[in-house]
């Protein structure tokens, strides 16, 4: 019977992010047009630590995740829901060990972190607008990279795989990593750790240290057959031109969980059509 409904319920999908999409243009125009800048400007102490900080704690990140998935007995064969996990309890691990890390410089503090005293109300909504404005260019940009011939059909991104194994379990593994874990732990290293610290400890101008911050991000993205750092550039982009006026980790979060979220449901809906 779901499956049935699927149709229906793909084009309502479809139909409502066009609509948020074409709302968040709306209101970003409106604001040009109004001469208000897109996103306020929130005032911001300075980054204290050293500007090492970062080239430590980008390496430590794949240091621990290597370490974790070495630590954990496997199944042979491997089995995809352990598979899952471990990789949730090493983004988990990583993110602790990244929240933690400026202690070793002696230099914890929450709003360097982007973690800001005051009401979350106006970061949610930041957020949630910049996810839906930038939706429609990501998809674009990926649909141009298919039809080029860059992106090889058969290779796919390893949580949309596991998606169309079947199996309800994975789900909520998948929906855990990729709109919880992963926002929280790549806005920390690319946004708070490297873009802040250039910015703040380095001196590179705020457009500088967002296109520098979301090159990595969209580098670290690419792999043989699936390119995806071309079409995840506007997303980068997005991301750090709203950490960059806002300061706020909460916002970029958000943003990222919300674009996270909206391509899981598109392909949860297109693994049950195909089932």
């Amino acid at each position: 019977m779901f499956a049935s409904l699927v149709p229906q319920l793909d084009s309502l999908v479809l139909v409502g992010l066009f609509t948020l999409c074409a709302g968040s243009w709306g209101l970003i125009w409106g604001r040009l047009a109004r001469g208000v800048p897109i996103v306020p400007w929130r005032d911001r102490p300075r980054i204290e630590w050293p500007g090492i900080l970062p080239l430590v704690a980008f390496p430590l990140v794949y240091i621990v995740s290597a370490w974790i998935h070495l630590a954990v007995p496997q199944k042979d064969p491997p089995d995809l829901l352990q598979s899952l996990q471990v990789d949730c309890l090493s983004r988990l691990v990583c993110l602790g060990t990244l929240l933690l890390f400026p202690l070793a410089f002696r230099q914890w503090n929450r709003e360097n972190l982007g973690l800001h005293r005051g009401p979350i109300g106006p970061e949610i909504a930041f957020g949630l607008g910049t996810a839906c404005a930038v939706f429609l260019p990501v998809m674009a940009i990926n649909f141009g990279v298919a039809a080029a011939g860059w992106k090889d059909p058969d290779v796919v991104h390893p949580l949309l795989q596991a998606l169309k194994s079947g199996d309800s379990r994975i789900w909520p593994w998948v929906a855990l990593s990729a709109v919880v874990l992963a926002p929280l732990l790549e806005e920390l290293q690319y946004r708070v750790f490297v873009q802040g610290t250039l910015e703040d400890r380095v001196g590179l101008s705020g457009w500088t240290s967002i296109n520098l911050s979301s090159l990595l991000f969209c580098g670290v993205h690419f792999a043989p057959g699936r390119p995806d750092g071309l079409a995840l550039f506007p997303l980068a982009f997005a991301l750090g031109f709203l950490y960059w006026r806002r300061r706020s980790y909460i916002a970029v979060v958000v943003a990222h969980a919300t674009f996270n979220g909206i391509n899981l449901v598109m392909a949860l809906l297109s693994a049950s059509g195909d089932s």
